[in-house]
Protein backbone atom coordinates (compact mmCIF):
# COMPACT_ATOMS: atom_id res chain seq x y z
CA UNK A 1 0.00 0.00 0.00
CA UNK A 2 2.87 2.71 0.32
CA UNK A 3 5.10 2.23 -2.53
CA UNK A 4 2.57 4.14 -4.95
CA UNK A 5 -0.67 5.98 -5.22
CA UNK A 6 -1.53 3.12 -7.84
CA UNK A 7 -1.00 0.27 -4.90
CA UNK A 8 -3.26 2.75 -2.22
CA UNK A 9 -5.95 2.36 -5.08
CA UNK A 10 -5.74 -1.22 -5.70
CA UNK A 11 -5.57 -1.62 -1.70
CA UNK A 12 -8.75 0.76 -1.28
CA UNK A 13 -10.50 -0.92 -3.79
CA UNK A 14 -9.96 -4.65 -3.15
CA UNK A 15 -9.92 -4.01 1.33
CA UNK A 16 -12.90 -1.82 0.90
CA UNK A 17 -14.65 -2.04 -2.30
CA UNK A 18 -13.63 1.75 -2.68
CA UNK A 19 -12.89 3.07 -6.01
CA UNK A 20 -12.35 5.97 -7.33
CA UNK A 21 -10.36 5.40 -10.69
CA UNK A 22 -11.96 7.30 -13.53
CA UNK A 23 -13.78 9.76 -11.78
CA UNK A 24 -13.49 13.41 -12.55
CA UNK A 25 -12.48 14.22 -9.20
CA UNK A 26 -10.07 11.11 -8.76
CA UNK A 27 -8.16 11.98 -12.03
CA UNK A 28 -7.58 16.05 -11.42
CA UNK A 29 -6.43 14.08 -7.50
CA UNK A 30 -4.23 12.35 -9.79
CA UNK A 31 -3.03 15.04 -11.64
CA UNK A 32 -2.70 17.33 -8.02
CA UNK A 33 -0.81 13.86 -6.84
CA UNK A 34 1.88 14.17 -9.97
CA UNK A 35 2.69 17.82 -9.45
CA UNK A 36 3.17 17.47 -5.56
CA UNK A 37 5.39 13.88 -6.85
CA UNK A 38 7.41 16.54 -8.77
CA UNK A 39 7.84 19.41 -6.68
CA UNK A 40 9.14 17.02 -3.77
CA UNK A 41 10.52 14.16 -5.68
CA UNK A 42 12.29 15.97 -8.77
CA UNK A 43 12.70 19.85 -7.31
CA UNK A 44 10.33 21.37 -9.24
CA UNK A 45 11.00 19.26 -12.27
CA UNK A 46 9.93 15.66 -13.59
CA UNK A 47 10.48 12.92 -10.80
CA UNK A 48 12.94 10.25 -11.79
CA UNK A 49 10.38 7.55 -12.29
CA UNK A 50 8.17 10.68 -14.41
CA UNK A 51 10.82 10.86 -16.63
CA UNK A 52 10.62 6.87 -17.82
CA UNK A 53 6.99 7.34 -18.78
CA UNK A 54 6.42 7.26 -22.60
CA UNK A 55 6.05 10.71 -24.55
CA UNK A 56 3.02 10.60 -24.97
CA UNK A 57 2.15 10.31 -21.05
CA UNK A 58 4.15 12.96 -20.87
CA UNK A 59 2.74 15.35 -23.30
CA UNK A 60 -0.89 14.41 -21.89
CA UNK A 61 0.53 15.10 -18.09
CA UNK A 62 1.65 18.16 -19.26
CA UNK A 63 -1.29 18.86 -21.13
CA UNK A 64 -3.22 18.40 -17.21
CA UNK A 65 -0.92 20.18 -15.17
CA UNK A 66 -1.80 23.34 -17.43
CA UNK A 67 -6.01 22.62 -18.18
CA UNK A 68 -6.40 21.84 -13.96
CA UNK A 69 -3.53 23.52 -12.05
CA UNK A 70 -2.52 26.49 -14.59
CA UNK A 71 0.84 25.71 -14.40
CA UNK A 72 3.42 25.20 -17.32
CA UNK A 73 5.54 22.61 -17.35
CA UNK A 74 8.27 23.14 -19.31
CA UNK A 75 11.94 21.78 -17.57
CA UNK A 76 10.16 23.17 -13.75
CA UNK A 77 7.31 23.72 -12.67
CA UNK A 78 5.83 27.42 -13.47
CA UNK A 79 2.37 28.46 -11.52
CA UNK A 80 0.20 30.84 -12.83
CA UNK A 81 -1.58 32.96 -9.94
CA UNK A 82 -4.85 30.79 -9.63
CA UNK A 83 -2.91 27.43 -9.56
CA UNK A 84 -2.95 26.81 -5.69
CA UNK A 85 -6.85 27.86 -5.74
CA UNK A 86 -6.88 25.32 -8.39
CA UNK A 87 -5.20 22.73 -6.32
CA UNK A 88 -7.35 23.21 -3.17
CA UNK A 89 -10.76 23.18 -5.11
CA UNK A 90 -9.13 19.90 -6.34
CA UNK A 91 -8.36 18.79 -3.04
CA UNK A 92 -11.83 19.70 -1.05
CA UNK A 93 -13.88 18.13 -4.47
CA UNK A 94 -11.69 14.91 -4.24
CA UNK A 95 -12.49 14.39 -0.17
CA UNK A 96 -16.30 15.53 -0.77
CA UNK A 97 -16.82 12.66 -3.41
CA UNK A 98 -14.34 9.75 -1.41
CA UNK A 99 -16.10 10.69 1.56
CA UNK A 100 -19.35 10.25 -0.11
CA UNK A 101 -18.26 7.03 -0.94
CA UNK A 102 -17.31 5.64 1.85
CA UNK A 103 -20.53 6.72 3.82
CA UNK A 104 -22.77 4.95 0.89
CA UNK A 105 -20.51 1.82 0.97
CA UNK A 106 -20.47 2.02 5.18
CA UNK A 107 -23.39 4.23 6.42
CA UNK A 108 -22.58 3.31 9.86
CA UNK A 109 -19.27 5.84 8.84
CA UNK A 110 -21.71 8.66 9.34
CA UNK A 111 -21.58 8.28 12.75
CA UNK A 112 -18.48 10.07 13.02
Amino acid sequence: MNATWNNRKKWLSSGFGISYSGTASGQNFDTLVELRNSIVHGDGALSDLQEKKSVDKLIALRREFKERLSTNFLGRAEFADDSSDRAMIIARQFILDFDRSVVSLYTEARRF
